[in-house]
């Protein structure tokens, strides 16, 4: 049994006494007035923490739904990106073995006809030698792939690989044609195809080998690639600034034709000659002569050294080897000379 209290709608007032004096009933109505000012802040507080209760749940609930937001968005782009990464593996793998696939199954399919039309087997006979003939080529070549991952040598594997090849291919080619005599297109394809089959295979391991081999830094880079124009132009510079290039490993074209240029004008600029220096010589005290090893000289006068030019480098007193420069230059003094003492002996009157 529930029992409802209901507000009486004019509750009973209070009665002053009559003997109360107003200076009382000022302090009563102050004290009331306090009170029910106090009472109107408690519960103006009590609704502002309520409101401050809410705004803070609705933020935490904004919060919660904004990070549940972010994290669908991410889970979505991790899906994306995982799925997108499996296409392009996928399309990877598809791209290695569907030629493969393909040529096997052509040389599964010249196999089969050999094997129904010569040996004279059912289809499931003809299926199953096609099948264990096709696949000793490839698994040799497999075995081949992994080994030259490995770094390990793998001629044997490989020349074995295509010799089961080349074996097949011929019995393809031999049933195709009347007694290897006519060549026809059906012969050569079936045949073709059963010698694909492992070149196509070792192309792709060669491929992953090298790519390791470059990661590793066990293979050149490529080299710098020249325009048409410059080696119409200029073939023998680019020919130079391409063996430059190759000799330091460069790949930038710009890089390796300023190379070249600087290379060229340090060897067109004439080197110096080796300087020797002077030995002194114990019992005089004089430094022996050095023949060509003075880059600089300076002329004495004929008249110190009669009969011919002295060379005398800075630094050294004993004579040095004239060159053909020094020559040449003595032989011109030297007609000078003699014209001039004609040219003197023509100006002298005759007596």
């Amino acid at each position: 049994m529930s029992i409802v209290l209901k507000r009486a709608k004019n509750p009973p007032r209070s009665r002053v006494p009559a003997d109360v004096s107003a200076e009382q009933l000022a302090r009563l109505s102050e004290a009331r007035v306090r009170q029910i000012r106090a009472e109107a802040e408690a519960q103006r507080q009590i609704r502002a923490a309520e409101l401050a209760d809410e705004r803070e749940r609705r933020r935490l609930a904004e919060e919660d739904r904004r990070r549940a937001k972010i994290a669908r968005r991410r889970e979505r782009a991790e899906k994306a990106a995982a799925t997108a990464a499996l296409l392009q593996r996928l399309r990877a793998r598809l791209v290695l073995v569907a030629p493969i696939l393909l040529v096997n199954a052509l040389a599964v399919g010249g196999q089969i006809g050999f094997a129904t039309e010569r040996l004279h087997w059912n289809l499931a006979q003809a299926l199953v030698f096609a099948g264990a003939l096709e696949s000793v080529a490839v698994y040799i070549q497999w075995h081949a792939h992994e080994a030259r991952l490995a770094g390990d040598a793998v001629a044997r594997l490989t020349a074995a690989s295509y010799g089961v090849a080349l074996l097949v291919s011929g019995i393809n080619y031999e049933h195709y044609t009347e007694h290897w005599q006519v060549p026809n297109t059906k012969a050569v394809t079936f045949g073709l195809m059963s010698l694909l089959s492992p070149w196509l295979w070792g192309m792709h391991s060669r491929r992953q080998h090298r790519d390791r081999l470059r990661e590793a830094g066990l293979v050149d880079r490529r080299t710098a690639h020249f325009s048409g124009a410059r080696w119409l132009h200029f073939p023998f510079r680019t020919l130079g600034a391409l063996r430059w290039a190759v000799a330091h490993g460069v790949q930038d074209p710009a890089a390796a034709w300023a190379g070249y240029a600087a290379q060229r004008r340090d060897g067109g600029a004439p080197r110096p000659l080796p300087r020797a220096e002077p030995a002194t010589e114990p019992a005089t005290g004089e430094a022996p002569p050095v023949w060509g090893a003075a880059p600089v000289a300076l002329f004495v006068p004929a008249s110190a050294v009669p009969g011919r030019l002295a060379l005398v480098t800075p630094g050294t007193a004993g004579p040095t080897r004239p060159d053909r420069r020094d020559r040449a230059v003595e032989a011109a003094r030297r007609h000078a000379a003699g014209r001039g003492r004609e040219q003197a002996l023509e100006a002298v009157p005759a007596s």
